[in-house]
């Protein structure tokens, strides 16, 4: 407990930094753009997401689990790496224009001039190209304890969000920017992810060496987590903007940028829980020791509860003041900010989960979340009414926490089959 502390100390002094310099940059925003820029903004961020977190599935996760065996060999670790870039950039090709289908879809429903469609379809690709190996190196750093090096990039990027706020104000003072100033702003975004992929490659590059070769035995093998996974990860890449979908159908961008600008507040608590992903959930990867492996877990579940909870009743107490912080363009959404950031612990919760679940390759059954929750969604379309922003707000919410149950069940699997293993070995 003596060793999480001072990782937590460290770990939180430096984030602190980051998440502040996130808030204000998100805060900038959000006060710099109308309502309808943000929302172009904010679709710009959901549909990069979907693309970086659909040509991923399974493989980073896959990734993790193999380097808890190879972690000490630097030869086998630079071939997983390439072999997993190599991988991903064949995913790519196949997803790419599904995405971009839903993406001119989407755009069309929210009435968007057809030249901003296809500025925002060539910074989605951009940033691909950019972010493609940005996952497979976090987790090598972060197997090696690298944080330090994780947070200075993160700050990279955050100096480059504030100084595109900068630039974009001394713009828009010269000039009458429409659709242009999310495009802009989100170009220093990419200028941002940029510097810090260069970064953290280079000290990537310390550990690996520069061996370009690939072994296709680990390609096969992360192709399978691959295949196990894309279900489950199809399903999260529309459960995890699922408020957001729903709203661009319906069509209203004030909706959209209300539950973007909310969620952006939901920022200023993520300080805490980041270490439970960053720090505290590589050890439990690296963690063989069965007997151990249980009391670890709750340990960690708890204490994640805890500080959950902890953050609800701080953005419940302070919620005026953080509504203060959005401006008069969302002085009409106080009701929903506490059920936003409900929703960001209810998520963060979920996802902290299934991480304990793909770190240790616990994904027996992992199909029931996804089960779970379309029967969610199907009685909860029934019961709400999902033109209200409010009550798409508890979709999210309430679908999430079905999910979730799912994720007990695949520990409690993956525990018990551990132990059995485990056993064997022994006699």
């Amino acid at each position: 407990m003596r060793k999480y502390g001072n990782l937590f100390v460290k770990f939180f002094s430096i984030q602190s930094i980051i998440s502040i310099g996130g808030i204000l940059a998100g805060l900038g925003a959000i006060h710099l753009m109308s309502k309808h820029n943000y929302a172009v903004f904010t679709m710009i961020t959901v549909y990069s997401s979907s693309l970086i977190m659909l040509t991923d599935s399974g493989i980073s996760s896959g990734l993790n689990a193999l380097l808890g065996r190879y972690w000490e060999d630097q030869s086998k670790l630079v071939k997983l790496i390439n072999s997993a870039i190599r991988l991903r950039r064949k995913i790519f090709w196949m997803i790419v224009p599904v995405v971009s289908i839903v993406l001119i879809f989407n755009f069309w429903r929210l009435d968007i001039p057809w030249y901003v469609v296809v500025c925002v379809w060539l910074i989605i690709l951009l940033e691909f190209q950019i972010r493609i190996s940005f996952s497979f190196t976090k987790v090598v750093l972060q197997i090696f304890k690298k944080y330090q090096w994780l947070q200075y990039s993160d700050l990279i990027a955050v100096v480059f969000r504030i100084t595109g706020l900068g630039i974009l104000w001394l713009l828009m003072q010269q000039f009458q920017l429409d659709w242009s100033s999310a495009i802009i702003l989100y170009l220093f975004v990419l200028l941002g992810f940029y510097w810090q992929m260069h970064v953290l490659k280079k000290k990537r590059i310390e550990i690996t060496g520069t061996d370009k070769e690939y072994d296709a035995t680990y390609e096969t093998e992360l192709h399978g987590y691959f295949k196990r996974q894309i279900p489950n990860t199809l399903f999260f890449s529309i459960h995890s903007q699922i408020m957001l979908w729903i709203l661009s159908l319906i069509g209203n961008t004030d909706s959209i940028a209300e539950v973007g600008a909310l969620g952006r507040i939901a920022i200023i608590f993520s300080m805490v829980l980041g270490f439970f992903q960053n720090v505290i959930l590589p050890e439990f990867s690296k963690n063989q020791d069965v007997a151990s492996l249980k009391k670890q877990y709750f340990k960690m579940v708890v204490a994640y509860m805890a500080a959950a909870f902890i953050v609800f009743v701080a953005s419940y107490v302070f919620r005026s003041q953080l509504l203060w912080l959005l401006g008069k363009k969302y002085a009409d959404a106080g009701a929903l900010l506490p059920l936003m950031v409900l929703n960001t612990l209810a998520n963060t919760f979920a996802g902290f989960l299934y991480s304990i679940n793909v770190s240790k390759g616990w994904m027996h059954k992992a199909y029931l979340i996804i089960v779970f929750e379309i029967i969610s969604w199907v009685i909860l379309y029934f019961l709400l009414d999902l033109n209200r922003v409010d009550e798409v707000i508890w979709f999210g919410i309430i679908s999430v926490l079905a999910g979730t149950s799912a994720n007990f069940i695949m520990t409690y699997n993956g525990l018990k089959h551990y132990h059995k293993q485990f056993s064997k070995t022994d006699s």
